[in-house]
Order: C-alpha cells, then sequence, then structure tokens
C-alpha cells in the first residue's frame, strides 16, 4: 500500500495556523466555532449557549471521559444525562449533547469522536444539535498524523485502540437521487464547536 506523498506527510505549520486553517474548512461545511481564551470563558460560553437553546435536557458524555477541557460545573446546573448511566433509548430523545473529542484535523475540518466506553457512539449521532469542546491542542494538520496515533496505540497494545473512531466533518448532510439534500436526517443538523484557544 502506498500513502501520501512524502512532501504531503512532511508539511508542518504553526499551532496557530492549523487552528485557523480548522476553523476555515469547518464553519466552510456548515459548521459553526466559538473561540475563548481560557477554560472558565469556555464554560461560561458553555453555558450561555445552553441558556440560549434552552434544551430540556442536555445529554454528555460520562464524567470520566477524556474531557480536553472539564465543563462538568456547568452542566451539573442543567438536567443532564450522562452516555454512561443512561439506556440509549433514554438518550434518542435528547435534543443537545455536549462531548470533548479525540481530536480535530485542520487540512478538513473534521472532529476525530471516539465512541467507546464513557464518550458513547450515539452521543454525537443522536442529538439534534452536537456541541463540542475542543482545546487547541487537540488540532492536527492532517488525518494522517490521528491515523497515526490510532496505528501506534494498537500496535502497542491491542485493546488501547477504539472500537469505534467517527470522523464528523459539520452537520449531517444527505441527498437522495434526486440531489435534494437535507440537513439533520443521519445526525446532528447543527454542529458547535466551543473552541480554547
Amino acid at each position: 500500500m502506498v500513502g501520501v506523498p512524502e512532501f504531503w506527510s512532511m508539511r508542518e505549520m504553526s499551532t496557530e495556523a492549523q487552528v485557523e486553517r480548522f476553523i476555515e474548512a469547518f464553519t466552510a461545511l456548515g459548521g459553526e466555532v466559538n473561540c475563548y481564551a481560557s477554560n472558565e470563558e469556555l464554560a461560561t460560553g458553555l453555558e450561555n449557549l445552553l441558556h440560549e437553546l434552552a434544551p430540556e435536557r442536555v445529554g454528555a458524555w460520562g464524567k470520566d471521559a477524556d474531557w480536553a477541557v472539564h465543563v462538568d460545573e456547568t452542566l451539573d446546573k442543567w438536567d443532564t444525562v450522562r452516555w454512561d448511566e443512561a439506556s440509549p433509548v433514554e438518550f434518542s430523545e435528547i435534543q443537545v449533547a455536549v462531548t470533548g473529542c479525540m481530536a480535530a484535523i485542520a487540512d478538513t475540518g473534521t472532529i476525530v469522536m471516539n465512541g467507546e466506553g464513557p464518550q458513547g457512539r450515539g452521543t454525537h449521532v443522536l442529538p439534534l444539535i452536537h456541541i463540542v469542546v475542543l482545546a487547541k491542542e487537540q488540532i492536527r494538520l492532517r488525518l494522517g498524523e490521528v491515523l497515526d496515533t490510532l496505528s501506534a496505540k494498537a500496535y502497542d497494545d491491542k485493546t488501547a485502540l477504539p472500537a469505534s473512531v467517527h470522523f464528523v466533518s459539520g452537520p449531517s448532510r444527505s441527498s437522495d437521487i434526486e440531489n435534494d439534500q437535507s440537513i439533520g436526517v443521519h445526525g446532528p443538523a447543527r454542529v458547535i464547536v466551543l473552541l480554547r484557544r
């Protein structure tokens, strides 16, 4: 198997340039990005967004999930259903979910989701609105960097590889044979990234 050309895999870009590229690519796909200077500002931004959306209940990763920015205090102010404490049926009625992510890819504006354990496969697929908490340190320039990390985990410890990894590039889009596009049929209609820079 032949991978990407060497010049592509050897490209480098500053962290800030990667952040800007991610924002540009993600918003071009219909996603939304709100930036914050600190964890505290992000938590306040999440609280304000939840007040604006006014969901009856909020779905979220479990407290033991791999959050890059912890927002438990904010989520505790809401009637929050945690993935690892609820049935899939209960979670299917959630309109807004808050999750972290495994990584983000600057080149493609893609969020990488680990669907294992307290993160859950349905947390980012079932709700109408998906809010993603992202730290700039999680942004990688290209897909190959994320795949290399997964490959290294699998090589070191076969049990370290997640059961599923999802690549989310903006809101869910579906088209029929007549090319009529629908948003939010097979996943969230709105994806909002809260980015701590």
